[in-house]
């Protein structure tokens, strides 16, 4: 049960490091905005924490992975549909050629 506390903990100090980050990324100092504050508040609080044990930083590691693919789902999304009308469907087949070209490849060289 004292992880479990612990864990929440950590958290905590995660959810109050994405604030901070989140609340100085607008402002602006001489015409340059701190758009990657979050960046430079967890790096500053990082350095200065004690170490943290593998579970719970795999927690955080998945956590944030998942938090990564939720937003950029979220930005993204809505316009998903638009882009592949405009032209996505022929640049996915690009892509696609050109994997399937290079495994062809790489299995006939090996």
């Amino acid at each position: 049960m004292n992880w479990l506390f612990q864990l929440h903990c950590r958290l905590l100090v995660l959810a109050i490091v994405a604030a901070v980050g989140m609340a100085l990324g607008p402002a602006s100092v001489r015409g340059i905005r701190l758009g990657s504050a979050l960046l430079f508040a967890g790096i500053i609080i990082g350095s200065s924490s004690k170490t943290i044990d593998h579970e719970t930083l795999e927690f955080v590691k998945e956590f944030g992975l998942i938090l990564f693919v939720f937003t950029i789902g979220l930005q993204l999304g809505p316009g998903f549909t638009g882009a592949l009308r405009r032209g996505g469907v022929r640049v996915n087949v690009i892509a696609a050629a050109i994997v399937l070209t290079g495994s062809a490849l790489a299995m006939s060289l090996a």
